[in-house]
């Protein structure tokens, strides 16, 4: 017997998920290796804190997307004021 509740589970958005990590790790070796300045350490730990959302807010429930998203980015503002008022 099917049972009416159960969710269909869907594939393609972890899969989404997963290419879009890769892909922002090999954005974060290519930043490395290129100098853009003082700022490469900025855009890798802005680029950790989109992936680190990204699982998140993936794989996480809705009730805990709703306390955690003000938290990321309210740390990629400190780390943008952090740039902004340190390195300039």
């Amino acid at each position: 017997m099917v049972n009416e509740n159960e969710k269909k589970i869907s594939y393609g958005k972890y899969i989404i998920t997963w290419v879009a990590l890769i892909l922002i790790a090999v954005l974060q070796v290519v930043l490395s290796g290129i100098t853009i300045g003082t700022n490469t350490q900025f855009f890798i730990l802005l680029l950790s804190s989109v992936a680190a959302f990204t699982i998140i807010s993936v794989y996480m429930n809705e009730n805990s997307n709703k306390i955690l998203t003000p938290i990321f980015v309210g740390i990629v503002v400190l780390e943008l004021l952090i740039v902004t008022f340190i390195w300039f």
